[in-house]
């Protein structure tokens, strides 16, 4: 059975769906204002809800100050699997990161291999190290260690008649 009051007086009164808590202001008249984005299917529950008078509520606003004391109210009761769910979150959001990090190289490492045709197309010795050179550099720049190391080792395998010795001033001018 629903309470008289509709005040939340402790999260506890929350943890009983029959308890309908939605006024904006606590006993002593004290409230904030909270502004959310809806969907338009989920503002179009609530206001079926309100055209058909389902439960006790006036407003949408009665519905959602309810429905977030219920769920806070829950989170409370619940600490530890809400804390293990957003634990299992983050490692996920981690892996899936980890996975678009393997993808990327593996992407950088497509480009080295099409760097063969490319080079053979190019006519000259002087532009075909242009090219290799400026791989070389972005080679340099991958700030993964084991990833730059197996990039470099297979442009310096691969091209190393290309690559020109160390020289600031040539380097900085391609």
């Amino acid at each position: 059975m629903a309470k008289k009051s509709r005040h939340a007086n402790d999260l506890m009164d929350a943890l009983d769906p029959c308890n309908f808590i939605f006024h904006a202001a606590d006993e002593n008249g004290h409230g904030t204002t909270l502004r959310v984005r809806l969907s338009p299917s989920m503002m179009y529950e609530l206001q079926v809800m309100i055209a058909r008078q389902v439960g006790p509520y006036r407003t949408r606003e009665d519905i959602v100050r309810d429905a977030l004391y219920h769920r806070v109210a829950w989170i409370h009761a619940n600490k530890e699997q809400v804390a293990e769910l957003g634990d299992t979150q983050r490692r996920i959001a981690a892996m899936h990161m980890q996975v678009e990090y393997a993808r990327q190289m593996a992407e950088f490492g497509k480009a080295l291999d099409e760097m063969d045709k490319v080079l053979r197309e190019i006519p000259t010795m002087d532009k075909r190290e242009v090219v290799v050179n400026n791989v070389w550099q972005q080679v340099l720049q991958v700030e993964d260690d084991s990833w730059r190391e197996v990039f470099a080792e297979k442009v310096r395998h691969n091209y190393s008649n290309y690559l020109w010795p160390f020289d600031m001033g040539r380097r900085s001018n391609s």
